[in-house]
């Protein structure tokens, strides 16, 4: 293991300790390893093997990129922003969170009152209590449709409005439009202080070069009973984030993969399991 990175994970560690508050004995302990041994670590004696960096995820319950992530060399956004992603990547592999699905052929089909979140279709065909949800200024602003390049049809996301506006410049390009290219996902977070509803989708962003277009962009929006907000995409930040963007796309695409239970029902029977 490179050395800056044996110093990051200590210091990922050192934090952890401290604000979980659990002593170095009490973390050998649990994991199973001698008395001693993260001071050896510290000290470079030891390198960090695969199951130890397992242990310690599981422990903290985070990623493994989580430990090896540089928190001094990153915006205090950022930092707030990989932790929540953080939360619910692992909210979501233990089944505390669940991602319902609404796919393309929904949208295509102009059902507007069946679909959830920020995708509109033609803005005709939508009821006036359901364009009422959204900002005017952003109903108003929309395109009815836009094309992909097969000419297939698909619902311009109302996220686009928020995260390209009337241009995004990346490396250089411009950036105007985005077409949604897959089924989008959404989970619901809610406890006794906050509650809302977090979005991914993944898009193609669109420039007046074809050869320019950016696919798989994964973007997340969150929207509350008030406001509707776009939160981040996997090309603008750093690894980390774009990485646990793309694997929590791909594990709420996998919890969709087969016939599933009610949403609202499993979480009712995952409650009631868990309170027995």
């Amino acid at each position: 293991m490179q050395e800056n990175h044996h110093e990051i994970i200590m210091k990922n560690i050192d934090t952890l300790l401290k604000e979980k508050n659990i002593s170095i004995s009490k973390l050998e302990k649990s994991l199973g390893i001698s008395n001693g041994y993260i001071s050896r670590l510290r000290n470079g004696k030891y390198n960090f093997s695969l199951d130890l960096l397992l242990k310690l995820a599981k422990k903290f319950k985070i990623s493994i990129d989580y430990l090896l992530t540089d928190f001094d060399a990153i915006t205090s956004d950022e930092y707030d922003l990989i932790n929540f992603l953080e939360f619910i990547y692992q909210s979501s592999i233990s089944n505390h969170l669940l991602w319902a699905k609404v796919s393309i052929e929904e949208i295509n089909n102009n059902l507007p009152d069946s679909l959830e979140g920020p995708i509109l279709t033609n803005l005709d065909s939508i009821p006036e209590h359901y364009a009422e949800m959204y900002p005017p200024k952003i109903v108003k602003a929309l395109d009815p449709y836009v094309y992909n390049p097969d000419k297939t049809f698909f619902g311009k996301t109302f996220l686009g409005e928020l995260s390209i506006g009337s241009g995004k410049k990346i490396n250089s390009y411009l950036y105007t439009d985005e077409i949604l290219t897959d089924d989008y996902y959404y989970t619901e977070i809610t406890d006794n202080i906050f509650s809302f509803k977090l979005f991914l989708y993944k898009v193609q962003y669109i420039t007046e070069s074809p050869e320019h277009n950016i696919s798989n962009v994964i973007e997340a929006y969150i929207e509350t009973s008030k406001d509707s907000y776009y939160l981040c995409n996997s090309i603008e930040y750093g690894d980390y984030i774009s990485s646990k963007l793309v694997e929590l796309y791909k594990l709420a695409k996998s919890q969709n993969a087969s016939i599933k239970l009610d949403l609202n029902l499993k979480k009712l029977i995952q409650k009631f399991n868990n309170s027995k």
